[in-house]
């Protein structure tokens, strides 16, 4: 039986059962996309009513929240030192650790997403355009991983600052802001779409090599 073909929009073709694939594989990704609006949102509350949180939830060094973000450790030597009081330093380890909790969350029921989802089914003759897709978005969620996590473990820095990097040169607002929306955010996402396409290219090896999909 032939098989048709179409074009896309840079030139390359696609058989009619990798445009199935895509097509199957399409609401998933598309949820996927859309989950991380609920993290997301989440932490803006968070920063919304850190001060309120400071004072109910526990996040001094010996809590699980605070040893949820690795990073809190770096923290804690830097801002001994900081030129932010006490009240604002509180206030930081809580928007920061309870913003954490809420992505530790999701990237849990990220794994199970992933592990239980039925829409795959790859096309039995080894098709590069698939495994040129998984690859792609594979290498990308290594390449976000692989720059955030430094900037992060950095800490805070005594030269200018901006959102991407915290500074003791700026307000602890910006800071947190800095750490949770940008920095959590883009390890998040990077370690979800880790786990994502990780998924699908153990699961294209394992169809390719024994038939399973």
């Amino acid at each position: 039986m032939g098989i048709a073909t179409n074009e896309s929009s840079a030139g390359r073709k696609f058989s009619d059962d990798e445009l199935s694939f895509f097509g199957r594989i399409a609401p998933h990704f598309a949820i996927s996309l859309k989950s991380f609006c609920v993290p997301f949102a989440l932490s803006i509350i968070v920063l919304l009513t850190g001060n309120y949180l400071q004072n109910v939830v526990e996040t001094g060094p010996n809590s699980i929240l605070f040893r949820l973000w690795p990073v809190n450790h770096v923290y804690v030597e830097q801002l001994a030192g900081s030129p932010y009081d006490s009240t604002e330093i509180r206030w930081f380890f809580a928007v920061v650790s309870c913003s954490n909790a809420i992505w530790v969350i999701f990237l849990c029921w990220k794994f199970v997403f992933e592990l239980f989802r039925r829409d795959v089914a790859f096309p039995q003759p080894k098709s590069s355009n698939i495994a040129s897709f998984i690859v792609g978005f594979f290498v990308a969620s290594c390449v976000i991983l692989i720059l955030f996590i430094p900037i992060s473990m950095a800490g805070f820095s005594t030269q200018a600052g901006g959102l991407l990097i915290v500074s003791f040169k700026q307000s602890i607002t910006v800071n947190a802001i800095s750490v949770v929306m940008v920095q959590m955010f883009s390890l998040y996402v990077g370690a979800a779409f880790f786990l994502e396409f990780g998924g699908l290219g153990v699961r294209y090896l394992l169809s390719r090599k024994f038939g399973f999909s």
